[in-house]
């Protein structure tokens, strides 16, 4: 039961920072894109929506340089390249991310043989 309440905590937590996103979200969408403003708008929507997972405490999983781990990295292209060090991350193809020692979604990557 409490965690199911921690759950739900933290579940809310996350909406009430979403909230203002979507309230924006659907006035974009209500206004007319021929105005100058509309652009800026939007521009706003996504540093709104880029700051959520700092907000969550959320940790990027990979850089381009990392050495490839299979606990926070999936491995979709391999190159053979000898400018690039052996078993490293050269292209991030989707960004992972992990709260605490959670892992949200591992990086899709391109790894170096």
């Amino acid at each position: 039961r409490e965690k199911t309440t921690v759950a739900e905590y933290a579940k809310a937590s996350f909406a009430k920072n979403l909230l203002p996103v979507i309230d924006n979200a659907k006035r974009a969408v209500e206004a007319d894109s021929a105005s100058p403003d509309y652009a800026k708008g939007l521009e706003m929507i996504v540093k709104q929506l880029l700051a959520l997972p700092e907000k969550a405490a959320m940790v990027e999983l990979a850089q381009v340089g990392d050495q490839f781990d299979p606990n926070y990295h999936e491995a979709v292209m391999h190159i053979e390249d000898e400018a690039y060090e052996e078993n490293s991350i050269v292209e991030i193809l989707q960004q992972g991310y992990k709260i605490g020692d959670t892992v949200i979604r591992a990086a899709m990557v391109k790894v170096a043989n």
